[in-house]
């Protein structure tokens, strides 16, 4: 949907039913931006205006083992006493190898084993 309206917005400032600054507001974007947007979307079309991460995996996710040790302890060590996944995040994050958020540790825990959560909009 976003790609849609993005280019819709590019071609009516190509055409110049647009200027560059209601361009700019309409898609909420710096000056620079919309010059970049336009220069992909010129050279490959609505193919140019799609995020290169589209379908792969994040640049910044965390490696699968680390997410099956970060559960694992949860569900071993910290589930069975009765005690909350804030409370379980609280006494661990700052002993983790790696830094991971709340929010993080909170969806992993909440996510069934081997499913992927939907990534939030």
């Amino acid at each position: 949907m976003k790609t849609n309206f993005r280019i819709e917005t590019l071609e009516e400032l190509l055409k110049g039913g647009l200027s560059i600054r209601e361009a700019c507001e309409k898609l909420d974007v710096h000056r620079s931006t919309l010059w970049r947007l336009t220069r992909k979307y010129q050279e490959k079309g609505a193919d140019g205006l799609v995020h290169g991460l589209k379908g792969k995996r994040s640049n910044r996710a965390k490696k699968e083992e680390f997410k099956k040790s970060v559960i694992e302890l949860y569900e071993n060590d910290y589930r069975p006493k009765g005690l909350s996944v804030f409370a379980f995040y609280q006494s661990v994050a700052r002993t983790l190898p790696d830094y991971v958020s709340y929010s993080t540790v909170l969806g992993w825990i909440r996510t069934p084993a081997g499913e992927t959560p939907e990534p939030q909009l």
